[in-house]
């Protein structure tokens, strides 16, 4: 009988193959660790919902008004130009007045004749000397004549155009120059109370309940300062929305003793709502939706695991969540449309969920 022998080379070359072909198996390739990828995360934390809105409009003089010419004449002077201070009561223009002025004194003359006629009318009459027809044409001239002279002295007035507010002259019409012929019912300036600004924001119904008149505003000017705010309060909040847009009208005032407002210039409003509730946050940027499921990408020694969540209010960049996180989890930010469960990362946490604006 013939017996075959392995020589010990070819045995040990064998078994060694064996085993690196069971090594191979379980190896995770090199290219997976070697290539993590970089993201960005927050650590999960609590926080305020929403503690401000941030809303946008124009400022505007809490009083302001359109002057209109109560008379009509030839202009013989202008006293005032934009961005002139005028007192109430103070004389923007004036027409010819010659014309008016004697018309009222001969309206004053008629009335001090039925004045002395009406008065010995009454005499005459309490004496029974005259009839009452005759007593009441008289009273009736009298009271006519008082009329005439009324509006004769108003004309006499109104041939001065003046300001029903001190304030700042915003717009005084070009027509309005010495010369010129003005009509009855004619705009003349736009008088503005800059000593305080009022400005009127939108702001939507999801976001309405958390304003409450008195709240306190810092209001942004870029034309004025873009960093420095000018502090105010919310003046009213509007009952109903506004038919066309949705939105609630909430006015927001502020003192502008310096007059560095003007009219007209865009502003920047950030109102103290009445929101107190901590919640856990995230940023919306972190949710992932796949069809009626949201999911975030968590981070658990530097892999990724996918983990659902339940939603509640949102509102901007910040959503509330409900249940799925817990505080001091590691959430995904970044990159959240490229990564699968298990991949490998290397994490920037860049901030407290609670804090993200």
């Amino acid at each position: 009988m013939k017996i075959i022998r392995l020589r010990p080379v070819g045995l040990l070359l064998s078994v060694a193959l064996l085993f690196c072909a069971e090594d191979n198996r379980d190896t995770i390739p090199s290219e997976e660790i070697a290539n993590p990828y970089a993201v960005e995360a927050v650590v999960v934390s609590r926080g305020i919902y929403h503690p401000y809105l941030e809303k946008s409009g124009v400022a505007r003089g809490v009083k302001q008004v359109v002057v209109v010419s109560e008379t009509e004449g030839v202009i013989r002077t202008v006293l005032y130009d934009y961005g002139d201070l005028v007192e109430k009561g103070g004389v923007i223009a004036s027409v010819d007045r010659e014309e008016a002025r004697y018309a009222m004194l001969q309206a004053q003359q008629q009335l001090s004749a039925a004045s002395l006629n009406y008065s010995a009318s009454q005499r005459l009459f309490e004496d029974n000397t005259i009839s009452r027809e005759e007593y009441e044409k008289a009273r009736s001239s009298y009271n006519g004549a008082r009329s005439t002279y009324k509006a004769a002295r108003e004309r006499f007035r109104n041939t001065e155009i003046t300001t029903p507010i001190s304030g700042v002259v915003a717009v005084i019409e070009e027509e309005i120059s010495v010369g010129n012929y003005i009509s009855r019912g004619a705009v003349v300036a736009q008088i503005v109370d800059l000593s305080k600004i009022r400005i009127e924001a939108a702001v939507g119904e999801r976001e309405i309940a958390l304003v409450r008149a008195g709240a306190d505003v810092a209001i942004y000017v870029p034309a004025v300062d873009p960093d420095r705010p000018f502090m105010g309060r919310v003046k009213a909040v509007a009952a109903g929305a506004m038919p066309g847009s949705g939105s609630y009208p909430v006015a927001v005032v502020f003192d502008n003793e310096q007059m560095q407002v003007r009219s007209g210039m865009s502003a920047r409003v950030t109102i103290r709502t009445t929101d107190t509730d901590s919640v856990i946050l995230l940023p919306s940027v972190a949710l992932i939706r796949d069809n009626n499921t949201v999911s975030v990408f968590m981070v658990r020694e530097n892999r990724v695991v996918k983990r659902g969540v339940t939603i509640g209010r949102a509102l901007g960049n910040v959503s509330e969540v409900k249940s799925g996180i817990s505080e001091e989890d590691t959430v995904i930010v970044s990159r959240t449309t490229t990564l699968e469960q298990g991949d490998t990362v290397i994490v920037r946490v860049i901030g407290k969920s609670g804090d993200w604006e």
